[in-house]
């Protein structure tokens, strides 16, 4: 949806964010992936809430890929989006 991914956007790329709880926001695959684009660049936020939201496997490869180069973010909450042992990192 492309409101999620204003959002998201403005949430990433404002340096005036430390904390967010995004759960329950059936945000998907496509929602993580953004997710994790944005993460990339962000040096504000430093802990993150993302449980319920139906991430998936793929969504949870995203956002692991994204912490080799984010090093602002030091908690990242994934319980509950079905990731299995293949998202498991």
């Amino acid at each position: 949806c492309v409101c999620v991914w204003c959002v998201l956007h403005f949430m990433c790329l404002s340096p005036n964010f430390e904390l967010h709880r995004l759960s329950s926001n059936e945000m998907g695959v496509e929602g993580a992936l953004a997710l994790a684009d944005l993460l990339k660049v962000n040096t504000s936020i430093t802990q993150l809430t993302l449980s319920f939201n139906a991430a998936s496997a793929e969504g949870a490869a995203a956002l692991a890929s994204m912490l080799e180069i984010n090093t602002t973010l030091t908690l990242l909450d994934l319980g509950n989006n079905d990731i299995g042992t293949a998202g498991a990192v």
